[in-house]
């Protein structure tokens, strides 16, 4: 979902007392956008799409809303925006059945995996610019490159020729606009029609000869691999994190570190140092370090303290950063000037708070 709709939506659920992960506990995961594009793709006249300035339609949650006769009241209040989607939710439940039951069968992973690795011809839809693209489709293996993919081979007039072509031509074929190989997020509620469901979409191919051309891409596994290998070799590694933000989704973490999360913020400061010790991942290692260092600093000895000083004052003077110390006062300093004669107390505390960090790095 945009980052908008997904923030509001984590942001909530954190201040909700027994609020449990958004994958666990036989819990799925649906992208919102998704659905109202699908209900627009799949029941004409469901709901009210606006246009943008570009005199495209818009899935912009509050132009949406409002289209929709939807009561929204802070736009961006995290409950807010929250209750307002689930009425859009509730108004394309009524509107667009098959598009809502489509969407909460794929938001469960292991039900996802087991529609796509069926051997089975579906119907992948996907989105561009508010408009919805239908392919035929059929799995050819795990994505090298990302467990939480699937790649899938179209299914047209053209596959045939694609199995037995050189390598050259099949990578001119990959690099161009409509790669006839798709990605398929497992994990991310796609939209998916089983192929017998789609007899309103029309193809080059008809439903018989799109099955049967699915059993002969299934059964041509060497073409099947020799895919797969050229995918991977075009492939561009995603450099290694950094810094420990960038490496947050780059594992697991493991379900013993996981049992310890309750005895550090159960624990008081001491207790929670002692905790950090028996972490194995370095990244918990880190970020917990970081919180006691703001939290509580006189816990830490001097080697520890002095760690972290450097680490920060390193991190607020990187080149690379988002935001570096001398940058930050000049912007705040020009928020000063625009906003002079308003209520600015809090703009001048953080000057001087970075005007300190300053000092300190120097």
């Amino acid at each position: 979902m945009p980052s908008q709709w997904r923030h509001d939506l984590n942001q909530t659920a954190s201040t909700i007392p027994g609020a449990v992960h958004t994958s666990k506990f036989n819990n799925g995961r649906g992208d919102v956008l998704n659905l109202a594009m699908s209900a627009v793709a799949t029941a004409a006249g469901s709901l009210t799409v606006p246009l943008g300035e570009n005199g495209r339609r818009s899935f912009k949650l509050p132009g949406l809303l409002a289209a929709n006769n939807i009561a929204h009241g802070r736009a961006h209040d995290a409950m807010s925006d929250v209750a307002a989607t689930v009425d859009l939710c509730r108004l394309i439940r009524s509107g667009a059945p098959q598009a809502w039951q489509s969407f909460n069968r794929f938001a469960k992973k292991a039900t996802t995996i087991d529609f796509v690795e069926s051997g089975e011809p579906f119907v992948l839809t996907q989105y561009y610019s508010g408009e919805a693209y239908h392919t035929p489709v059929v799995c050819i293996g795990p994505d090298p490159m990302d467990p939480s993919k699937r790649l899938c081979l179209a299914l047209n007039s053209r596959t045939r020729a694609l199995l037995v072509a050189p390598a050259s031509t099949v990578l001119e074929a990959l690099s161009q606009k409509g790669s006839p190989v798709r990605r398929v997020k497992i994990n991310a509620g796609p939209s998916l029609t089983a192929l017998y469901d789609a007899d309103d979409l029309e193809f080059d191919l008809s439903e018989a000869e799109l099955e049967s051309l699915a059993e002969e891409v299934k059964a041509n596994t060497a073409a099947c691999q020799s895919l797969v290998g050229l995918i991977k070799s075009q492939a561009k590694p995603w450099p290694a994190g950094t810094h420990v933000e960038q490496q947050l989704y780059e594992g697991f973490i493991s379900p013993e570190d996981e049992a310890l999360f309750q005895r550090f913020h159960d624990g008081g400061w001491p207790e929670r140092l002692a905790v950090l010790g028996q972490l194995k991942d370095a990244r918990l290692r880190t970020l917990g370090l970081r919180l006691i260092h703001s939290e509580a600093p006189h816990v830490l000895n001097p080697s520890q303290r002095m760690a972290a000083e450097t680490h920060l004052s390193q991190r607020l003077q990187d080149e690379k950063g988002p935001m570096r110390l001398d940058r930050a006062i000049v912007e705040t300093d020009a928020l000063l000037t625009t906003h002079a004669g308003e209520d600015t107390s809090r703009l001048s505390e953080y000057r001087r708070y970075l005007l300190n960090q300053l000092a300190a790095a120097a």
